[in-house]
């Protein structure tokens, strides 16, 4: 018996139509991943390092002009613990720092998660897209055979196989789209945590910075 092209441009193809919206939403997540990796690479470190140099910049009493051109302060860090480093220096309430903190972090966790939404989408739809490929594939397989009246396991049996290459390249989409939203929002609830532990060391260079 011959065998199957089971190459992966014979699976999509074999698949019907349903398929090629699948390989679009894979690249569409793929680009999406790549972008975020890019943006979220090492995020935690370089919160730690603006953390320790704006504290010894508030510590040698650093004017609003120098803590803003603080070497290695970028990116989420910038835009949260320099304004938060800003605020400490000119004696800021608390409540004060309070709110200026969580505007800025909602801030920055906003432009991080940027596109997230793609991966989020992707793995939701896929598998419903998938399987209804599937349906559609076997609908016509059962057709075929009924309007030329011949059948039997191996006709039956190949229509259905072809079929279902829709579902499994839609939940292979969706699991690895889903894999990547939840590590991307595991990360950002590390970046948060790192912003928000790296303000408060901010606050707490409070009296030295007005005493400066």
């Amino acid at each position: 018996m011959e065998q199957a092209n089971l190459d992966l441009f014979g699976l999509i193809v074999a698949g019907g139509l349903s398929t090629y919206p699948l390989v679009l939403g894979s690249i569409l997540a793929l680009g999406v991943v790549i972008d975020r990796l890019s943006a979220l690479r090492g995020s935690e470190r370089a919160i730690a390092r603006a953390d320790r140099r704006l504290s010894e910049a508030l510590a040698a009493g650093a004017s609003d002009a120098e803590l803003a051109r603080v070497p290695g302060v970028r990116r989420a860090a910038a835009l949260v613990l320099v304004p938060i480093a800003r605020a400490v220096r000119r004696g800021a309430s608390p409540d004060e720092l309070t709110r200026l903190l969580d505007a800025r972090v909602f801030e920055a966790l906003e432009r991080l998660r940027a596109r997230l939404w793609l991966l989020a989408t992707v793995g939701s739809i896929a598998p419903f897209v998938g399987l209804f490929g599937t349906v559609v594939g076997i609908m016509r397989s059962f057709h075929a055979i009924a309007a030329t009246g011949s059948g039997g396991f191996a006709i039956v049996a190949a229509g259905i196989s072809e079929a279902l290459v829709a579902t499994a390249l839609g939940l292979g989409v969706a699991v690895v789209a889903v894999a990547f939203y939840n590590y991307f929002e595991a990360r950002l609830e590390r970046i948060e945590g790192a912003l928000r532990i790296a303000s408060d060391h901010l606050m707490e260079a409070a009296p030295a910075a007005l005493a400066a």
